[in-house]
């Protein structure tokens, strides 16, 4: 094994353009702490910087071109709203051609124009391509990626495999590059979002029918989440195990175990692997100790790859594991990842966090908990003002009684830059059912101290929850509209609600007033659905709504 590494990490297309995801880093820091050999491609970004390259858009617009001149000449009554589309993506990509078509090029654009290029880019490249395509919204930095396969079904995964789809052609050559020159003996993939599933089992067909030796593994939340009751061999065909909830132990305990002539995989905890034809899973593992899990490793991948300055990018960081409330409703509180709360001592948190600032010269920071914790964040803040640290930072909180005037002016004065609040609902019966621990006092209240620190707040709503009514929810419309008209808070965020798998409501729905939630019989890997039957507002009228508000909240820019 002279010259070899011991494990590839993976994280493939679809996620943001403008940083790579946590995971990895997260995962390779604690293997090299253990004295694995990690090596990491991140062909989510080398995806896009392909898709994406001037060669490759001079092409999709020569086939622009020549499909509106088609059009035009056509004279077919249905050919209008057509020609119009292809008009409207045609002048965009001329008003920016010189940009876009330098997108990864030096200097790099602001954030919001490299957004406002990368989603232009997309139409076009995706344009020869129609109707399987990507959408990008500016707003969260996510990718969509639209096809003729559901995510959520193994038997659409497998068949996703055998075709030509946008990605296939442009991933294969990234990889073999990459498994030629690191040489490792595993590969793990990240598989974190819906929309990775299918580009990660046709990364992992394409190392199979390459390298058939190297061992694939593929972890990660969409994993853990939605593939726990996986009963389907034929998945084992393209990858050798999955791992399901944390993988920092398992992973270690799996490059173990593959050096040695005769493995024992039954020995690794969280794995899922096919003995004797069948899917079998090992037992569960305590995850590893917070305290003993190391900053991230930013330095795995090469943070000029991205659309965006590595001065202008925010990291993602972590203080803790899970959520500490863990009791809402709505929300996969079976899962570890959510239910296993924990987080190091403060001080050591502050440490991994000045080693990212360092090793990656980065200055603004995401906090991606589910919800921070105020005391850990009242102690960073004081560290990062006693150590003239200049960052910008932003995270997501509960309403939380510890939300005090003293704490959030030191929030400010650290650099925090938005605070973002799950508030669901402004109806008292709602957020009771929703079991979120809140009152409509602690909100006014709550909000009132923010705003007086001079922190921006962004709050996330849900219409349709079982139930709700449409009077029950125009009234938390109402109030969330005044208060974003009297700039109490900066921006609001709409969903539609539906039911997530190993949530209190789907384990439980009769509690929540749903007679029957039907499932598309295809979808075999947990879906979350919108599609239920209850007492309340119709589904059709909870999209409706939804889409009034996000309207009438628009208008008040």
């Amino acid at each position: 094994q002279l010259n070899m590494t011991d494990i590839l990490l993976i994280q493939p297309p679809f996620s943001m353009p403008d940083k790579p995801y946590i995971s990895v880093p997260v995962l390779s820091a604690y293997l090299k702490s253990k004295g694995v050999s990690v090596a990491g491609l991140d062909l989510n970004i080398e995806f896009f910087r392909e898709f994406l390259s001037p060669e490759y858009l001079h092409v999709c617009l020569e086939k622009a071109d020549i499909r509106l001149k088609e059009l035009e000449s056509s004279g077919a009554d249905n050919a209008q709203y057509k020609i119009d589309a292809l008009k409207k993506l045609l002048t965009s990509v001329s008003d920016n051609k010189e940009l876009l078509f330098n997108l990864f090029g030096s200097p790099r654009p602001s954030n919001s124009h490299a957004f406002q290029l990368f989603k232009c880019g997309l139409s076009l490249a995706c344009f020869p391509y129609y109707p399987e395509y990507l959408d990008f919204t500016i707003t969260t930095g996510y990718i969509r990626y639209y096809s003729q396969f559901k995510k959520f079904s193994s038997s659409h995964i497998l068949k996703s495999i055998q075709r030509e789809t946008i990605y296939s052609g442009l991933m294969e050559p990234i990889i073999n590059k990459s498994i030629n020159k690191k040489k490792p003996f595993c590969v793990g993939i990240s598989l974190t979002f819906p929309d990775q599933v299918l580009p990660a089992f046709k990364c992992a067909q394409i190392i199979k029918s390459k390298f058939p030796d190297i061992f694939v593994v593929i972890g990660g939340a969409f994993v853990s989440t939605h593939m726990r009751e996986i009963g389907t061999a034929e998945i084992f065909q393209y990858i050798d195990a999955l791992v399901l909830d944390e993988g920092e132990a398992p992973l270690n305990h799996l490059v173990s175990e593959l050096k040695k002539s005769e493995p024992d995989l039954g020995s690794v905890p969280n794995l899922c692997y096919l003995d004797r034809g069948r899917p079998v899973h090992t037992g569960q593992h305590q995850p590893v100790i917070v305290n003993d899990l190391p900053a991230p490793d930013y330095g795995l991948f090469s943070l000029d790859r991205y659309i965006v300055n590595h001065e202008t990018m925010a990291l993602l960081f972590r203080i803790s594991r899970g959520c500490y409330w863990k009791r809402c409703s709505f929300c996969r509180t079976e899962i570890s990842f959510i239910k296993g709360h924990s987080s190091p001592d403060a001080e050591l948190i502050f440490q991994h966090l000045k080693t990212v600032i360092e090793e990656t010269g980065v200055s603004i920071i995401h906090f991606s908990d589910d919800a921070a914790i105020p005391e850990i964040m009242e102690h960073i803040a004081t560290q990062i003002i006693k150590d003239k640290i200049s960052i910008k930072w932003v995270a997501n909180f509960r309403f939380d009684n510890r939300l005090t005037t003293d704490r959030l002016r030191l929030y400010k004065e650290s650099g925090c830059h938005s605070i973002y609040l799950g508030l669901e609902s402004l109806n008292p019966r709602i957020l009771k059912l929703m079991n979120k621990g809140i009152t409509e006092d602690l909100v006014t209240k709550n909000i009132k101290v923010i705003k007086e620190s001079g922190i921006p707040i962004v709050a996330y709503m849900i219409v349709g929850f079982p139930t709700e009514t449409e009077d029950e929810a125009r009234e938390s419309f109402n109030k969330m509209y005044e208060m974003r008209k009297n700039n109490l808070i900066k921006k609001c965020v709409y969903n539609v609600f539906e039911v997530a798998s190993s949530s209190p409501i789907a384990t439980n729905p009769e509690k929540y007033g749903i007679r029957s939630i039907p499932y598309d019989h295809e979808c075999d890997l947990l879906p979350p659905s919108s599609r239920f039957e209850a007492d309340g507002m119709s589904r059709e009228k909870a999209t409706a709504l939804c889409n009034e508000f996000i309207y009438k909240l628009d208008q008040l820019k």
